[in-house]
């Protein structure tokens, strides 16, 4: 009798532990999951504030003023009768190689804003014949 009592209690010390076991391991996963969760979560706003500030640069270039802006500052267009200004950087100024006399670059600074314009354009001397 003392034989099948100690069977009894390993077999359920040993089911406890299989249950324990399987239910530590489900928090485990829960756990795991969780954070993952987190970071999908903070990823999402991330891309949704990105997504807004897009749909904003849309709008800004479905209006006339925006392209002009945008063609000024990343192409270095001007329109018709402007003169176009580009400052140099220093990375610009250490290559920098002889430019041909025929041709003359103009550097300064906008007064108005403060900031450095980025456009640029060569004058060249019209030539009679």
């Amino acid at each position: 009798m003392d034989n099948r009592r100690t069977m009894k209690i390993f077999f359920l010390l040993l089911l406890l532990g299989y249950i324990l076991f399987t239910f530590g391991q489900a928090c485990y996963r829960n756990a795991v999951q969780t954070t993952r969760l987190r970071e999908k979560e903070k990823q999402v706003a991330i891309e949704e504030k990105r997504n807004e500030t897009l749909k904003k640069r849309i709008e800004e270039l479905g209006t006339d003023e925006g392209i002009e802006q945008e063609a000024r500052q990343k192409l270095g267009m001007t329109a018709p009768g402007e003169i176009g200004y580009r400052v140099l950087t220093k990375e610009e100024k250490r290559g920098a190689t002889a430019v041909p006399a025929s041709e003359k670059e103009i550097v300064t600074q906008d007064s108005g804003s403060g900031k450095d314009k980025s456009e640029s354009e060569t004058a060249k001397p019209s030539v009679k014949r």
